[in-house]
């Protein structure tokens, strides 16, 4: 189904992107799993290892079911929520992450 997209333009600019060696890159405008159903395209054509940062759990977990899904869960690998306690009494949070890694 997600292969669907892989013929529109903003795909192939994506497929693009991909085929560059360490880039960051933020995406925006897509809509419920439109950007799981790109970031599924653009894995499977090009086999390089995604990594999703989300801003809490839920939203990981949201993207995770998807990418899940469509690639399988041999592929998807979630890295939930680290709390990091310091001597201050103010606790710190990394952000939730979520990997589409080659197999």
């Amino acid at each position: 189904m997600y292969r669907a997209f892989a013929d529109s333009p903003s795909q192939k600019s994506l497929a693009q992107v991909f085929l560059q060696n360490d880039i960051s890159l933020y995406l925006k405008g897509t809509v419920g799993s439109g950007l799981n159903f790109r970031l599924a395209e653009a894995f499977e054509q090009h086999q390089k290892t995604v990594l999703l940062v989300c801003e809490d759990r839920e939203k990981a977990a949201y993207h995770l079911n998807d990418l899940e899904q469509l690639l399988g869960q041999e592929t998807v690998l979630f890295f939930p929520l680290v709390t990091v306690n310091h001597i201050k009494p103010k606790r710190q949070t990394m952000p939730t992450y979520s990997c589409v890694r080659k197999c």
